[in-house]
């Protein structure tokens, strides 16, 4: 059976601490124009031309068919998971062994929520009406006239049951040594079906199964909402729901009135009559992701009739949707992510969780229900662990760590010195004619579609500087590790000694200003 004890401890903070409707709306508004300002800042210091501070840099092939353009990064966080190389090798150091892995995996691909379904079908609506009154010139949009709406709401597409079957395979491959000595992999999941099946198809996966075959329990799963505490679908910041619009959504909508019109124009040139605006260009879109995924990855026929370049545009508008929602862009995106981070270094050094944010501490006093490893090798116990979540949760997660920062700076928010994150803006307001800076922040290569981080505590007994370190692999691709406490092994080689990792998270073991959520 899965484990999911609810008692008093398992409810969230009460949101009316300090009462939500106390929040003032003109926040929000000074947040905007501060944003504004800082976008135009970066936009005329040069840094969306140059690139500095953005991710580390990926290598493109030198030939790109169509199809991967889209499906490795086209579509955003709509991409099927796609492996990365940060530039650090992938191999162990020299005389290092892994006794602990961790992973953090985002469900795998699914089809369109239920608000987006409703979207896309009204825009189709707009689509199909005037398409039938007219004769339609163009070949490439020939397919409107008889196309059908297919696609079901919320739940996987058979895409994404295969995607985490194997993922739950290629883990086990890659850890079996580990696997040997450890019992068997510990997993949660958030609460919402489509990531609680994700986790139990990584489970049959990870055990040699097959689509088809009965789905096995997980060991914890994590309720949603508000009233909950749950750090992998972290719900329960109040301000956060206090907002009189969703930023990313806002600032998103600000971008794409400066490339949609161009097509909403030619869309409504072939179909007279539709009278199509930005919102229904970003709905196609949509649906030529949601369609693809459902056609087990073929492109759909909306793809195509985008360019390069409108990909390009409409990937740069989910990175600002999801930075503005889930990360550095959002005034309460690193505390959101606060309770995991705590719970992952609990988990780096046996010793119990201390956090007073998203976590749930009726279960993670539990051994049963939240297992430590052993600090002696010899031991048995749990050194395998998996937790599926959202993209938006783990985004939070990133930032909380200080990973995926689109700054110049190489200093982390999450130091010794326990200090905020500082602002760090996407522009927005960019030059129609620009090409969109994607290589500042790219949510398709951070959390897309069965996305997975790996947190790897290391045994390296040869090494001087330690023998104990922590490396992070981001979509199978060693991850620099930034802070100055990691000195050059952060940076080189990935690796960061235990001690040193643990001060890195200064910020949110001081709390990560989780009490900013409730005044």
């Amino acid at each position: 059976m899965s484990k999911s004890p609810l008692h008093h401890e398992d409810l969230a903070r009460p949101a009316t601490a300090h009462g939500r409707s106390r929040q003032p709306r003109w926040r929000l508004g000074l947040l905007l124009g501060v944003v504004a300002l800082s976008a135009l800042g970066l936009w005329y210091l040069g840094l969306w031309r140059t690139g500095e501070g953005g991710l580390p840099a990926r290598k493109h092939p030198k030939h790109q068919s169509f199809a991967d353009v889209v499906l490795k990064g086209g579509v955003g966080q709509y991409s099927p998971q796609y492996d990365i190389d940060w530039g650090l090798p992938l191999a162990l150091p020299k005389g290092c062994e892994v006794t602990m892995a961790n992973l953090l995996e985002r469900h795998a691909a699914r089809f369109p929520t239920s608000n987006a379904n409703a979207r896309i079908r009204a825009s189709v609506a707009k689509l199909s009406a005037a398409a039938s009154e007219i004769n339609i010139t163009d070949p490439a949009f020939e397919f409107v006239r008889n196309w059908t709406y297919t696609l079901w709401e919320n739940e996987l597409v058979p895409l994404g049951r295969k995607q985490a079957l194997e993922s739950g395979q290629r883990f086990h491959t890659q850890y079996s040594s580990l696997a040997s000595r450890s019992r068997e992999i510990f997993i949660r999941s958030s609460g919402a079906s489509r990531v609680l099946e994700s986790a139990q198809l990584f489970r049959l996966g990870y055990r040699g199964g097959k689509i088809g075959d009965a789905l096995p329990d997980v060991d914890v799963v994590l309720p949603e909402g508000p009233e909950f505490n749950n750090t992998l679908d972290a719900d329960s910041c109040p301000l956060e729901h206090n907002q009189s619009i969703d930023i990313g959504t806002a600032i998103s909508d600000i971008y794409a009135t400066q490339w949609a019109p161009r097509l909403a124009a030619k869309w409504n040139k072939v179909f007279p009559g539709a009278d199509l605006g930005d919102a229904d260009i970003i709905a196609f879109f949509d649906l030529c992701a949601f369609e693809t995924v459902a056609n087990d990855g073929e492109l759909s026929e909306w793809c195509k009739v985008f360019s390069e370049d409108d990909f390009a545009h409409y990937a740069y508008h989910q990175d600002l949707v999801k930075y503005y929602s889930g990360s550095y862009g959002h005034p309460h995106g690193p505390s959101r992510g606060v309770g995991y981070v705590n719970e992952l270094l609990a988990r780096l050094t046996s010793t119990p969780v201390r956090d007073e944010s998203t976590t749930n501490s009726t279960l993670e006093k539990n051994p049963e229900t939240f297992p430590l490893p052993p600090k002696e090798a010899g031991v048995a116990g749990h050194r395998l662990f998996a937790d599926f979540s959202h993209d938006t949760t783990i985004l939070t997660i990133l930032s909380a760590l200080g990973l995926a920062r689109p700054s110049s700076s190489s200093s982390s928010p999450s130091s010794t010195t326990t200090s905020s994150p500082q602002p760090a803006h996407l522009p927005f307001l960019l030059p129609p004619s620009h090409p969109p800076p994607t290589q500042l922040w790219d949510v398709s290569r951070l959390t897309p579609f069965a996305g997975r981080i790996v947190f790897e505590k290391l045994h390296c007994p040869r090494r001087r500087d330690g023998t104990e370190f922590v490396r992070v692999l981001v979509n199978e691709g060693v991850y620099p590790l930034p802070w100055e406490e990691c000195g050059r092994g952060g940076t080189r080689e990935g690796v960061c000694e235990l001690g040193n990792f643990v001060r890195s998270q200064g910020w949110a073991r001081e709390g990560g200003e989780w009490g900013g959520c409730f005044v």
